[in-house]
């Protein structure tokens, strides 16, 4: 941490708050490699043009434009995109404002930013006092009585973030009301001196522990949401609004201190920006085994951990809401994804497993289905979620292949060569209802954990389907596969209730022979 003192404004809308900006805003633009536009950018559909209404400034017009009409050279234009939360706030007759089909022709025509929610309307401000005059907000440039129109944007969210100039974060607000700006007592938050500068060195005391400091920072409602995870992974740069400014970007991370703790971790956003730096123009990563394959996928594995824990409005959003980062990892590397998972590691994929979150001093365990098909896929459920066994299993030993197959209702199944194990499934007297022990021939017990809550579908797995093997940390084998059931009015076809792991008592070899002759071809839904 920085001991060095700083003045803190008491406002984060103050001249001063908005020089930091622009000054992190140089330093990124003239200084990070990784923060640099090496893609082929691509304008959003719409974007909101910001002026002032008078010459004091004190009152903003908002206007929707369609970028189509842009001249040619529009290309260069840029633009800031805010994250934030929507929230309970209702959007009511004094902030009746979203773009609808009803409401086109006056945004269209531009409205005073005070018909907007506050923090709109703040990001209006900051969008002027950064130099810029173009906005993109969500709610106002896409059609929210739309679902094909929310479906084309939602599929363009990668570029729309990172195509940005810079993404405004209003972090402290749990609402679109919020608002950005905050006033706050200096004492609070600034180091103080307590004697005067000698050869360099001040003493200030500090007006908490670091961990006390940080750890709020952590919590703020947006960081807790699932499409905000997203926008903050895609976007080259942003400024986070909160009780102080803060900054991240693809090769720096502070804040109006530069307040910095050992060990905290690097954010998922600098981890993907140096990837997109270092492998973005190398072409397709077709060498799963390479460097830049492992490097790619282990960040997938955090994303996927971080965003499957992070909550939604829509649990139907589970695949939406990360598209955007699917969508990008897919054009730098060739890898095919399909319902959330990874072709070129689907049988380490399709070993995904159910994660509870440790909040407020108790288990948390929301595992619930989401509706969405295949029952293969982590989008199926909805709670936290721990990907395959990818980044530990190199010397693994594969017992199932998978092969997509379409169906005839257009939805996506796996044919899976594998064997069908039954077995004698017993319920665990556990709280939850979700541990269940399985007994097969030539295996110990073995371990399953459910998709989801067993105490609203008490019914077990049928069958056990070994898909890797591989040796543990102490040298014993230990298999790994998906607990299944057989749907009754689709023979043949099986749905996934689980993951289900077991030391054998055998040597790998000996059980992968033992179990060819119980081979077969399954769909799984």
């Amino acid at each position: 941490m920085d001991g060095s003192f700083k003045e803190l404004d008491t406002q984060t809308d103050s001249a001063g708050s908005f020089g930091l900006i622009d000054r992190w805003i140089e330093t990124c633009a003239k200084s990070h490699k990784s923060c640099q536009q090496t893609h082929a950018r691509r304008l959003p559909t719409r974007l909101l043009h910001v002026t002032r209404q008078d010459q004091n400034g004190s009152a903003l017009m908002v206007q929707l434009h369609e970028t189509n009409t842009f001249p040619v050279t529009s290309g260069n234009t840029q633009y800031a995109a805010l994250s934030y939360c929507w929230g309970s706030f209702h959007w009511n007759a004094v902030h009746a404002y979203k773009l609808k089909d009803g409401t086109y022709q006056y945004l269209k025509n531009g409205i005073p930013s005070d018909k907007l929610p506050k923090t709109i309307q703040h990001a209006a401000y900051a969008t002027l006092q950064l130099g810029l005059c173009w906005l993109w907000v969500d709610a106002l440039c896409i059609f929210q009585d739309s679902a094909d129109d929310w479906a084309r944007e939602a599929a363009t969210m990668a570029d729309v973030y990172r195509g940005s100039h810079i993404t405004i974060s209003a972090l402290g607000a749990d609402s679109s009301n919020g608002g950005l700006f905050a006033r706050r007592d200096a004492l609070m938050y600034a180091p103080f001196p307590v004697a005067p500068q000698t050869d360099g060195v001040s003493i200030c005391v500090y007006p908490a522990k670091a961990r006390d400091f940080i750890e709020p920072f952590r919590d703020f409602p947006l960081r807790k949401r699932g499409w905000v995870l997203q926008e903050r992974v895609l976007s080259r740069r942003a400024v986070g609004f909160g009780p102080i400014l803060s900054w991240e970007c693809g090769e720096l991370v502070t804040d109006e201190f530069n307040f910095q703790i050992d060990g905290w971790d690097e954010p998922l956003s600098m981890k993907f920006h140096k990837l997109l730096g270092r492998y973005g123009n190398t072409g397709p990563i077709t060498d799963i085994a390479s460097p830049a394959a492992e490097e790619f996928y282990s960040f997938w594995l955090s994303m996927l951990k971080s965003f499957s824990r992070a909550g939604l409005h829509l649990k139907t959003d589970r695949l939406q809401a990360i598209s955007g980062v699917i969508s990008v990892i897919q054009s730098v590397t060739g890898w095919e994804n399909v319902s959330g998972l990874w072709l070129p590691f689907i049988t380490h994929e399709l070993l995904w497993k159910t994660s509870r979150s440790w909040q407020e001093g108790v288990f948390q365990d929301p595992r619930v289905r989401t509706g969405l098909p295949p029952t293969w896929s982590w989008i199926s459920i909805f709670g936290g979620v721990l990907g395959g066994l990818a980044s530990e299993a190199g010397d693994a030993t594969q017992l199932a292949s998978a092969t997509i197959h379409e169906c005839e209702d257009n939805t996506v199944a796996l044919r899976l060569s594998c064997a069908l194990l039954e077995g004698h499934f017993l319920l665990d007297d556990y709280p939850d209802g979700s541990q269940i022990r399985l007994y097969l021939q030539g295996l110990y017990t073995a371990s399953f954990q459910a998709d989801f809550n067993q105490a609203t579908t008490p019914k077990p797995p049928e069958y056990f389907v070994p898909v890797l093997a591989r040796k543990d940390g102490k040298g014993n084998p230990t298999v790994h596969g998906l607990g299944v059931r057989e749907l009754k009015d689709a023979r043949g076809r099986y749905e996934r209730v689980g993951y289900a792991y077991s030391k054998i008592s055998t040597s790998i070899d000996k059980f992968r022979r033992t179990i060819e002759p119980q081979m077969s071809s399954i769909i799984l839904v």
